[in-house]
């Protein structure tokens, strides 16, 4: 997916990521969403092997996010270039 926003959202309980971003998706923002009780929650890129595809997007900017309860990946970021990540708070 290219040139997506994904904005003022209440994101839980999904099965493994709740929002992955990969396979040369690019120019997308993540913002003002509230991700809790999850244990992974936001994966950029997704394979050591995947990089060739990658190379060049996974253009993506995460800002004022709201972890709440969540364990990993907040964001967990590979191959991305650039990623932005700001005012993003963790509790």
């Amino acid at each position: 997916s290219t040139k997506v926003w994904i904005d003022h959202n209440d994101i839980s309980n999904a099965n493994d990521g709740a929002l992955d971003i990969k396979r040369a998706s690019d120019l997308i923002t993540v913002s003002w969403n509230r991700v809790h009780d999850h244990d992974k929650t936001f994966l950029l890129g997704h394979s050591d092997s995947n990089g060739g595809e990658d190379s060049g997007k996974l253009r993506v900017t995460y800002d004022h996010n709201w972890f709440d309860g969540t364990n990993q990946r907040h964001p967990r970021v590979r191959f991305g270039n650039p990623v932005h990540v700001l005012n993003n708070y963790y509790s």
